[in-house]
């Protein structure tokens, strides 16, 4: 079967691609994106919670990349604003529980970069400079 022949399994440029009537992305589409991140070498710290003596003792806001898969398929996550504002949580809590220098801050960095580059199709940096 060619790809002209399926017009559905056309590879998608932007999450944002796939929208509603009303302007917002399918729930497919929330799936879509989390299951590309998921994938992604740096999120393999991010998959689950995370379990380590003391953590919630720091972090009052846990978050992963699998709650976030489990809050789509509830739809309590509607929004690619929603995906993204819970990647970036799981980047601040990183960010604010280990040393800067590790794997685990960098790999963080990495899936909030990778996460707005699909969303916008646009690197963070220039998200940023565009508010």
């Amino acid at each position: 079967v060619s790809l002209a022949a399926a017009p559905h399994r056309r590879k998608i440029r932007s999450w944002t691609d796939i929208v509603t009537a009303e302007g917002g992305v399918t729930q497919r589409a929330l799936e879509r994106m989390i299951l590309f991140l998921s994938k992604h070498p740096a999120a393999k710290h991010f998959l689950r919670p995370v379990v380590h003596a003391g953590y919630t003792d720091w972090i009052t806001k846990p978050m992963d990349l699998g709650t976030v898969r489990q809050l789509i398929s509830e739809a309590s996550i509607t929004t690619m604003e929603e995906v993204l504002n819970h990647v970036r949580l799981i980047h601040d809590n990183a960010v604010y529980y280990n040393e800067p220098h590790t794997v685990y801050v960098r790999h963080a960095k990495k899936l909030l970069e990778v996460a707005f580059s699909q969303a916008f199709g646009v690197s963070l940096e220039h998200h940023r400079a565009r508010r």
